[in-house]
């Protein structure tokens, strides 16, 4: 009987997956560090509907004050605006200085390819409204030819 998986992977575990899809078939890859820069839309609509809001404010300088009064008292990771911003800190933390998203790229991705690959990512929310960007650093277990190595990520 065939085993089946299931998992909630995010955005950048999905798109990390596929291109590197190659690489972890050949099993040469050693160990990940990654950084993902998220749009708003990565966390729904609530999120687009704030920062829509932001952008209006955006040109009332006493709000601006206010704003800034506000932010000195709560929590900044979880109050800030995201207008003009990036923020590094993604959902809940969940162990040793990591949120839940970046432990997500560890986490899921070794349940999905079966695998324990070292995976250390960075997530930042960024005030872009739909447009995510992430990179990569591979520790291979071997070297190979640059080429290849492209000829592998497409």
């Amino acid at each position: 009987k065939k085993k089946k998986i299931f998992s909630g992977v995010n955005c950048t575990v999905s798109l990390a997956l596929i291109l590197l899809k190659n690489l972890f078939k050949l099993d040469i890859i050693d160990w990940i560090a990654s950084s993902s820069y998220q749009a708003a839309s990565g966390a729904g609509s609530k999120l687009i509907t704030k920062i829509i809001k932001e952008i209006k404010l955006s040109n009332n300088l006493e709000q601006d004050l206010i704003t800034a009064e506000k932010q000195s008292k709560i929590n900044f990771f979880k109050y800030n605006p995201l207008l003009f911003n990036a923020i590094p800190w993604i959902d809940k933390k969940v162990n040793f200085s990591q949120t839940k998203e970046e432990w997500k790229s560890q986490s899921e991705s070794n349940k999905i390819l079966n695998k324990n690959i070292k995976i250390d990512s960075n997530c930042v929310r960024i005030s872009s409204l739909r447009c995510h960007s992430q990179y990569f650093i591979l520790k291979l277990k071997k070297n190979i030819n640059l080429n290849n190595f492209h000829y592998l990520l497409n």
